[in-house]
């Protein structure tokens, strides 16, 4: 009897560490999504973006995105690369990034007044700076101990602490 509730005890745990791990997974999607849909508010705000603007700009965002899923590798992908081939495929997708980059700036010049791209060039610069702050501190934390809560402000790991950004 004993042996059949600890199995139904480590059936639950599984299940519970599954589910819980798609949520996280989930949640950490939705997340990217909506801060690509807030920046994308921001820059319709900060730029006051005409209809004809905020069509093309988004499609613009659209094509980047879809060309970088689509040239980054699988995580199956990776975690059959030994360390070389994986810093090597890294190194691939940050030129990539860079030059994916370099080519939505100069669709996105054509696209707004020189008043509009000096202020979208200093929010882009805004931006990425942000973004590698946030990879740093993802690094220095450790990806798998870092759980996101409340849209990404409130964060806690492992150890239980919570802190916000």
């Amino acid at each position: 009897m004993k042996g059949i509730l600890k199995i139904m005890l480590a059936a639950v745990f599984v299940f519970g560490a599954t589910l819980t791990y798609a949520q996280n997974k989930k949640m950490r999607h939705e997340n990217k999504e909506q801060k690509m849909d807030e920046y994308f508010e921001q820059l319709k705000t900060e730029l006051n973006l005409t209809v004809e603007q905020e069509e093309q700009l988004k499609e613009i965002f659209e094509e980047r995105n879809e060309k970088m899923k689509s040239q980054r590798p699988s995580k199956e992908e990776m975690a059959d690369m030994d360390e070389a081939a994986r810093k090597e495929a890294k190194m691939q997708q940050m030129k990539m990034r860079e030059q994916s980059s370099a080519e939505m700036k100069e669709r996105v010049s054509g696209i707004l007044d020189e008043e509009q791209l000096a202020k979208f060039k200093t929010m882009a610069e805004e931006h990425k700076l942000e973004m590698k702050e946030r990879h740093q501190h993802r690094k220095m934390h450790g990806e798998q101990q870092h759980r996101t809560m409340d849209g990404g402000d409130m964060h806690q790991h492992e150890d239980g602490k919570e802190h916000n950004h």
